[in-house]
């Protein structure tokens, strides 16, 4: 399913199946390929925003809220402040000022968290995961660095799908 997302259809046009959508499917699909540590792996994955708009989050609502990843049921979440996130799991990050960004990073890096954002630049911004469009097609970069500060571990089989994998190992 992921490998369908990802590499096969374009980014949709208007009034097709929605940005919003794609996202959402995508939050939830790399949460299959990640691994959390066991404190971290009981009850519920839960996915937040922070910043999004109300079209990712009710998308999340309706397609993801309630699945399951790993015999754990999804949550979603939406957050308005950074302070908010220490329930988090999955984080998708859309804040414009780069300051904001850095304190929502440094409150990610304290747990056990996937970030992910929108743009090439925000795995250089050090973010996990970055979303963007390649033509039409999603496509999407990981910073293995930063996850490897994180005790998360991602599987191998997302980072050959990504775009590129940043490792300054």
């Amino acid at each position: 399913m992921l490998i369908a997302l990802v590499i096969a259809p374009s980014w949709p046009a208007q009034g097709d199946f929605p940005e919003s959508r794609v996202k959402a499917a995508l939050l939830y699909n790399f949460a299959k390929f990640v691994e959390w540590p066991t404190a971290s792996s009981r009850g519920p994955l839960t996915i937040c925003t922070l910043g999004a708009d109300e079209a990712l989050e009710e998308a999340l609502h309706l397609d993801v809220e309630g699945k399951s990843v790993g015999g754990r049921t999804v949550r979603t979440r939406a957050f308005s402040r950074p302070a908010e996130l220490e329930l988090c799991h999955v984080l998708f990050v859309q804040v414009e000022r780069r300051a904001d960004l850095d304190a929502v990073l440094e409150t990610a890096a304290a747990a056990p968290m996937l970030t992910v954002g929108d743009g090439v630049e925000f795995t250089r911004q050090g973010g996990m995961i970055g979303i963007f469009l390649e033509g039409r097609k999603p496509r999407f970069d990981i910073n293995l660095t930063v996850v490897r500060r994180s005790e998360l571990r991602i599987h191998a089989q997302l980072l050959r799908l990504a775009n590129s994998v940043r490792d300054s190992r």
